[in-house]
């Protein structure tokens, strides 16, 4: 698994990708977790975020990306 730190700057390009600039504030959440659990949680929250603007396939995509990520692919 990589390094939370490695993990976080993919999550944060992810989104990047998906919302373009209005990702930021997300960003800053998720890169500022200190641990695995509150990096979940950021990205608990920010799904829900793409959800809301980008629809269900965007969000599921975002997950999809992260967990592929962490899994080596």
């Amino acid at each position: 698994m990589p390094p939370l730190g490695q993990v976080q700057r993919h999550a944060a390009r992810v989104l990047i990708d998906l919302l373009g600039p209005e990702a930021q504030p997300l960003c800053l959440k998720i890169e500022a977790a200190a641990d695995w659990p509150a990096f979940i949680e950021s990205v608990k929250r920010a799904r829900d975020v793409v959800r809301g603007m980008r629809g269900l396939d965007a969000a599921n995509r975002f997950t999809e990306r992260i967990e592929s990520y962490v899994q080596g692919g």
